[in-house]
């Protein structure tokens, strides 16, 4: 963190109430604990390939709207 930023959100936290800087403390404490994400590749990796799915175009046989199938299956989450 460059020190600019360090020293805004130190002043931020030099301001906040004592029942706020509790909530800071526990978002952080969550925020250092939960893993890290690992980062999705924009392309394989070297040597690998993506799937073909080039033979798999014109044979979907679709019976409906869908868009009425999809806002009804989202739906039944709602």
């Amino acid at each position: 963190m460059d020190a600019l930023k360090r020293e805004q959100v130190l002043n931020t936290l030099d301001h906040l109430p004592a029942e706020k800087l509790a909530e800071v403390i526990d978002f952080i404490e969550f925020i250092v604990s939960r893993p890290s994400a690992a980062p999705v590749p924009d392309r394989p990796a070297e040597g690998g390939q993506l799937p073909d799915i080039g033979d798999l175009v014109g044979k979907l046989d679709w019976r409906g709207d869908p868009v009425t199938w999809q806002r009804a299956m989202r739906d039944e989450w709602q």
